[in-house]
Order: structure tokens, then sequence, then C-alpha cells
């Protein structure tokens, strides 16, 4: 029986689609997956442990965030993070779980990579020019857009080098 993808909920998706393709290129000893599929696949990925809130003087910390897969280059190297998401949702909807930080030597490095990641996502700069930020100690607007980097709820920007 075919289900219109419009009524498949994200575990759908991943099993009928996602999961299929990850194991038609990917060894399943290198696959690491929220829920469990086999003996052989770990469970329960985390990539955070949960970001800290200070508020006076209590601390507390989130939950961590979890992938829908973790792919490994061997035992210790993740090297790809899959999100799914029902057919429901934009793409947009996973972008916080996507967001990535480049630590640079320098911040002329920070620089020079921030141009670089530019050349390299032209397309998503055209669509926002906050696609890749350089965030560092004297960069004054690369600073005014760390608590949009940080939100779950900001979409930009993705990249930030620092």
């Amino acid at each position: 029986m075919m289900v219109n993808k419009k009524q498949m909920t994200e575990e759908d998706i991943k099993l009928r689609f996602i999961t299929p393709a990850i194991l038609s290129k990917w060894n399943v000893q290198n696959i690491s997956m929220e829920t469990k599929i086999s003996a052989k696949v770990k469970t329960d990925v985390r990539f955070t442990d949960g970001k800290i809130n200070i508020k006076g003087n209590v601390v507390a910390r989130e939950k961590p965030k979890k992938a829908d897969y973790v792919l490994y280059l061997n035992s210790g190297t993740p090297i790809a993070i899959v999100e799914a998401k029902d057919n429901n949702h934009s793409v947009s909807y996973g972008l916080q779980q996507a967001k990535t930080i480049v630590f640079c030597a320098t911040e002329e490095h920070a620089e020079a990579m921030r141009k670089e990641l530019n050349n390299l996502n032209a397309d998503m700069v055209a669509k926002n020019p906050d696609y890749v930020v350089r965030i560092t100690g004297s960069d004054t607007y690369g600073k005014s857009k760390l608590d949009y980097f940080i939100s779950v709820g900001s979409p930009y920007p993705v990249i930030a080098t620092t």
C-alpha cells in the first residue's frame, strides 16, 4: 500500500527513505541512530551535552540535542549528521541541529575561512548574507550575530568562524 508522503511521520520517512539510502552506501558499523533498528546500531546519539543556562546563582543544563543519524569515518571520528523531518516541515525546521562552528587559529584566519565558506556556499549566501559570519572578540558585527547563531528559533547564521 502506497502512503501519501504528507501523511508519513518522521519515523516513516526515516524507515522508507533515509535509512535505506544510507545503508546502501554506508557500513552499518559506522552509523549511530537515535532509535535502534538493529543490534549493531548504537542508540541515543547525543552531539551536545545540552545548553547551559545561568540565571543569577542558578545553573541548569537543557536536554542534549540528538541526531537522527551520525555517520562515522571510524569508531571515534564522526563526520556527518543527518537530521530527518516529516514531510510537513520545511528543511529549515531542523536547521539548529545543522549549525556549524569553525575554530580558527587567528582572527585573520577566521576572516579568510569566512570568505572561503561564503564562496563555497554562494547560493545560500545569496539568500541571506548572514549564512556565514565571523564571530571574534574584535568583530562588532559578528558579535551582534552570536545570539542569532545560538538561537534555536533563528535560521541564520548557519556557519560561524571564530
